[in-house]
């Protein structure tokens, strides 16, 4: 879709259609004279690339008059390409060839490698050339076997290769050359050479990249990234996949390269992001950011939160980027998104930002606003007094994830690998029920366990229904024969689990399979506490003095010293002003707060005398009180005389306390 889509954005620009009104051109020329010396793509799919040149040709079809005299497509053998776009390197062959494919000079007399590039340059002009399928597949062959010669030069000289894995790769290459093997790399400035050698890279880059996580076994694919050139520049523990081919962007476009992605908008402010963010800040300029986030523009994707990013290479152009964040929920229209695309949506926020205020401490957050635009004025202020006279919840605390097993129960998943268990399906092995704790006997490890569905705002149910059996790698299973009996069971399930990170990487080398991924056992979950689910809608933090354990979708913070107390933090957490700070400077889903560790580390509190605290902990003890005799009791009474006395706190004016108050409704 995109190199068609391109075609039609090249062919109504005046500038060209003025050109070649000049030469008494018919569209059909324009396209034509377009898809051979404008349009080039890579995708991974074969059959992506039929289609690619299938739509090209019909694009073409639909503008020729005269049907008997219709042309093939021109040749897109080197400007529609199958392969595999972020490896360059074959077999770990990284070819030294950045200077030498950029010289618009050809070589003579030089260096073989230099010869070898001089002869692929020439071999594809002859292709581009050639008109007769017969002659167009000769001279194809011929450019393969450049690519080929030039590839196996540089394997005769790779050291520390033994002869017969030389042989694989060798006929590796030759099947990816000249046979129907799919293509695993992608040498950009070999099949590409007439962009980088007359124009240094591309002017546009386009892209919809995969969307890719390490989770759903993809952990694979990321290994094998990391040992490439790019991945030793950009990988980062969590990343997602669109993230290089944004970094593989700015590298293939020229100085004055525009670059336009769409993806989803989570990297803005990603733990996983920093090196991608950077990248944007050292290497380009931010253009425009088009944030849909609730807005449903792909039909069959409707929990993503797509935007729309446009970056350019030159350094030198207009110092401000253009925000459009979109306050819509419905499903996309395409007269919706022209709106939005055209600054025409009333329910679309427009602003600019300076290029040196987009990116915010050290970490290049990127944070965006959606509403009033005097109300984001307002906001402004009121982050910099929350700031002021305050500590980081991650300095003056200790913070924590829940614990992680690997394997609570038996699942279809476990089933699907292990039939053995087809009628298991369900038992609990790290996580059981009190029935199941009857049945394997009385023992110290085991935990109460609960939900993040447990977690309300200010508390938490105390009652638990299932326990945790907790281990780690420190405690000898022999002491505890009764639960090693239950684990055997399960044995072949709970090694189904990834040993090859975390504590049970550990764990496998003491031969301790029966570990658990994460135990979190240097954190105390017995003392007194404030709880917060991973995500939620609203700002829920909660109190408990109890044990009180759970997974690693939610988070725990315990105090370090008697300068805060956490009642009192409690208060501040749960109040309206910090909903302001969580939504506009911590991180969101959407419309959903993610409260895990980062942004919680980054949350100020206000640094009060401990006489000056009292008042917050006493309506705190009294929400507690009430919560605890009947959960259903009304407190928002007692919550909003709180709210009052943060906004004291903070010394916010009456306007930024209804600014507060108007947003969060």
């Amino acid at each position: 879709a995109f190199p068609v889509g391109m075609l039609t954005e090249i062919i109504k620009s005046r500038k060209v259609l003025e050109l070649y009104l000049d030469k008494k051109l018919g569209v059909y020329e324009l396209k034509r004279h377009c898809i051979q010396n404008s349009l080039y793509g890579v995708d991974i799919d074969p059959g992506a690339i039929e289609i690619a040149k299938l739509r090209l040709w019909l694009s073409l079809v639909v503008d020729e008059d005269d049907y008997t005299t219709i042309q093939p497509l021109p040749n897109l053998d080197y400007k529609i390409m199958q392969g595999n776009s972020l490896i360059e390197e074959f077999h770990g062959i990284s070819l030294d060839i950045e200077k030498k494919i950029e010289q618009k000079d050809l070589f003579a007399g030089g260096s073989e490698l230099d010869e070898l590039i001089d002869d692929l340059h020439k071999k594809q002009d002859d292709f581009f050339n050639a008109e007769h399928p017969r002659e167009k597949k000769e001279k194809r062959d011929a450019v393969e076997t450049a690519i080929y010669n030039i590839f196996h030069s540089e394997l005769d000289k790779k050291k520390n290769i033994s002869t017969t894995e030389a042989k694989v790769i060798e006929n590796d290459l030759k099947e990816m050359t000249h046979g129907n093997k799919e293509r695993n790399f992608f040498p950009w400035k070999l099949y590409f050479a007439d962009v980088f050698r007359e124009k240094g890279g591309f002017d546009v880059v386009i892209a919809n990249p995969p969307y890719i996580g390490h989770k759903g076994g993809q952990k694979s694919l990321f290994n094998i990234l990391k040992k490439t050139k790019l991945g030793k520049n950009f990988n980062n523990e969590r990343m997602d996949l669109f993230y290089y081919f944004f970094h593989l962007a700015i590298d293939k476009s020229n100085n004055y390269g525009e670059i336009s992605f769409i993806t989803t908008n989570y990297y803005i402010t990603a733990d996983s992001a920093i090196k991608l963010r950077r990248d944007f800040k050292n290497r380009t300029v931010l253009r425009k950011l088009v944030d849909f986030n609730e807005f449903k523009i792909f039909e069959t994707a409707q929990g993503q939160h797509n935007m729309l990013t446009f970056l350019s290479k030159n350094l030198n152009i207009r110092p401000f980027c253009f925000i459009s964040a979109v306050n819509r929920k419905e499903i996309g229209t395409m007269d919706t998104l022209l709106n939005i695309l055209n600054n025409s949506d009333k329910e679309t926020t427009y602003y600019s930002i300076k290029q040196e205020n987009i990116f915010e401490g050290d970490n290049n957050y990127i944070r965006l606003y959606s509403g009033n635009l005097k109300s984001r004025l307002v906001v402004d202020d009121i982050i910099k007094k929350m700031k002021n006279g305050s500590e980081f919840l991650g300095s003056i605390c200790e913070l924590s994830q829940g614990m992680v097993s690997g394997i609570d129960k038996i699942t279809k998943k476990h089933i699907k690998k292990l039939s053995k268990y087809s009628d298991n399906e369900g038992d609990g092995v790290f996580v059981i029920d009190s029935i199941k704790t009857k049945s394997i006997g009385n023992s110290s490890l085991y935990k109460p366990w609960f939900k993040n569905s447990d977690i309300k705002k200010y508390y938490v149910n105390e009652v638990n229904t299932f326990w945790l059996i907790h281990t780690h790698t420190d405690l000898n299973i022999d002491d505890y024969p009764n639960i090693e009996e239950h684990f055997e069971v399960y044995k072949d399930a709970i090694k189904l689990r990834n040993y090859d990170s975390g504590e049970l990487s550990k764990a496998k080398r003491l031969g301790k399979w029966w570990a658990m991924s994460s135990s979190r056992r240097e954190f105390d979950f017995r003392i007194p506490k404030i709880i917060s689910p991973q995500r939620s809608y609203t700002n829920t933090f909660a109190y408990t003095e109890k044990e009180w354990c759970a997974s690693a979708d939610v988070y725990f913070v315990t105090k370090k010293s008697n300068e805060f107390n956490l009642k009192f933090i409690l208060a501040l957490l749960n109040s309206k002003l910090y909903f302001i700070w969580l939504y506009y400077r911590g991180k969101r889903k959407g419309e959903m707060l993610e409260l895990y560790l980062t942004p919680l580390s980054e949350i100020p509190i206000k640094k009060i005398k401990t006489r000056n605290q009292k008042p917050f902990i006493k309506l705190v003890d009294q929400i507690l009180t009430s919560k605890k005799s009947n959960q259903q009791t009304d407190t928002t009474s007692l919550e909003s005389k709180i709210d009052q006395m943060v906004y004291e706190l903070y010394g916010l004016t009456d306007e930024e306390i209804q600014i507060v108050e108007e947003s969060v409704g």
